[in-house]
């Protein structure tokens, strides 16, 4: 089940957060495990699955650094940033992150209007060294865009990330 139906048009607020239960993401519980907001680089709320692990993965996810310090984010510059979350979400596995992120696009049909975005993982292959993936992402008012990222193997792996107890 996606985070919201791909074909919706933003109907308001909540939208989203009525379809996980009523729970709008700074709602939500935090997770326990660090690794899932890369050691404090951001701040995650787990829907579906967790980094690491194999299956359906949905997340939520708002920067919590400026990018120019004192500058705050624009709705654009969010969504950039957090782009890059796709390489990671969607490319480790079960075994950890054996990739370093080479490449990423970032394609919008609207900007974000919260500070929370949204990842399913919609896509994920590897052979011979080289990861593509690929995420849908959202805000509270539904679909916003896609990442589509590209990855090189890495000698040794990040450490696996526990799923959420």
């Amino acid at each position: 089940m996606p985070i919201v139906a791909k074909d919706a048009e933003p109907a308001g607020p909540g939208l989203v957060a009525a379809e996980l239960g009523g729970a709008a993401p700074a709602d939500m519980a935090v997770p326990e495990d660090p690794r899932l907001g890369m050691y404090g680089k951001w701040t995650t709320r787990p829907i579906v699955g967790a980094m690491g692990t194999l299956g359906p993965r949905r997340l939520w996810m708002s920067e919590v650094r400026d990018l120019v310090e004192g500058a705050p984010l624009t709705p654009f510059v969010r969504a950039a940033v957090a782009a890059d979350f796709a390489s990671p979400f969607a490319n480790a596995g079960d075994q950890g992150l054996g990739y370093i992120n080479s490449d990423v696009t970032l394609y919008l049909h609207r900007l974000p209007v919260k500070e929370w975005i949204g990842f399913e993982v919609v896509n994920h292959h590897a052979t011979d060294g080289i990861a593509i993936g690929e995420c849908f992402l959202y805000d509270q008012q539904g679909p916003i865009g896609s990442s589509t990222v590209a990855a090189l193997a890495q000698r040794k792996p990040m450490t696996p990330v526990a799923p959420p107890r």
